[in-house]
């Protein structure tokens, strides 16, 4: 009964190295030195808002199943202002991001 306890926390042990090795190296292969998501907001049911940094460009986008939609673009220093609160685990973030996403709230379509 012990050899099957123990031989159990072996598997168990192995399944989260391994798991923990795969989900680095996938990170590694997806992370783009040049496209970096800064920020996203779950709106409904498979539906996000993204603030996404391009290179030095900011945008604003809205995703959906099938469907992805630029919202609009947000200047570099809104931009950097929002990676620093995030990269500092300010609380005012959330602040800022509803401020910068109340800009676009006019330009998502209604149903």
């Amino acid at each position: 009964m012990i050899e099957v306890l123990v031989i159990f926390v072996f598997v168990l042990v192995i399944t989260v190295v391994t798991t923990k090795l795969l989900a680095n190296y996938q990170k590694g292969r997806i992370a783009g030195s040049h496209i970096q998501v800064i920020e996203a907001m779950k709106i409904g049911n498979n539906k996000y808002i993204q603030i996404v940094q391009v290179v030095d460009e900011y945008y604003v986008i809205a995703l959906s199943k099938d469907n992805v939609s630029m919202l609009g673009q947000i200047t570099k220093e809104e931009g950097e202002a929002l990676k620093r609160s995030k990269n500092t685990g300010n609380t005012a973030f959330g602040k800022t991001l509803n401020e910068v996403m109340a800009k676009f709230k006019d330009t998502l379509p209604k149903k």
